[in-house]
């Protein structure tokens, strides 16, 4: 089992005016642009970092912004989900907030037990604010402050027809299964980041083996 893994070092998504995410994540959402570089298969485009002051592992969504590229379907083989850390208590606030910039998709959750805000980026692509006991210091040099701000990954959702051999990928990296709940299996690694959750929604998935599920016994999620 390998050790030196913490959990999520970054995300990477695609949008289709580099203007426009910028904006987004950086007045929206709060986070500091740490990095603009460029694709390096396609040097006529940039690569854009998001994250904290530092722009540590585990706090960093970077986009490659092609221009006018279609707006994102749902599908299978994806994260469907990038889900960020912030205080207890400031998901009002954020509503309100992203209500007031004209964020599409708010919706109000209870999931695993937490409280989360889930909405749409620029570009369609899930995005979510989970409330957390989180002490990682957050970027305050922006329009958000500390009290609400968002402190890092989360976790991420994955969407996939078949979530068998990528657990028993995480597996290897450390993660452990934690609870299911419905089709969603939540692994999570004992020791992490702040960012050491993974959760694989299965969808269209074939009947398991009647052996496996025999053999399987899980804790519900809270």
């Amino acid at each position: 089992m390998l050790t030196q893994i913490k959990g999520l070092h970054h995300v990477t998504a695609l949008a289709s005016s580099a203007s426009r995410n910028n904006a987004f994540f950086t007045t929206t959402l709060g986070l500091r642009r740490v990095k603009k570089t460029v694709n390096f298969d396609a040097p006529d485009v940039y690569h854009l970092y998001y994250g904290d002051e530092l722009g540590t592992p585990g706090s960093v969504m970077t986009y490659f912004p092609f221009p006018h590229a279609a707006r994102g379907h749902r599908g299978t083989g994806e994260v469907a989900t990038t889900a960020f850390s912030v205080p207890e208590g400031s998901l009002d606030a954020w509503e309100a907030r992203l209500t007031e910039a004209g964020v599409t998709g708010i919706d109000r959750l209870n999931r695993y037990g937490e409280h989360r805000l889930s909405f749409e980026g620029p570009d369609g692509e899930g995005l979510a604010l989970v409330e957390a006991e989180d002490t990682r210091h957050p970027w305050t040099g922006g329009s958000v402050g500390e009290d609400m701000a968002i402190r890092g990954f989360h976790s991420v959702q994955m969407r996939l027809r078949d979530a068998g051999p990528t657990a028993e990928l995480l597996g290897a990296m450390g993660y452990k299964e934690e609870c299911r709940q419905a089709n969603v299996m939540r692994l999570v690694l004992p020791e992490h980041n702040g960012a050491g959750t993974i959760d694989i929604e299965t969808v269209d998935a074939p009947p398991r083996h009647p052996e496996r599920r025999k053999r399987a016994s899980h804790r519900l999620c809270g």
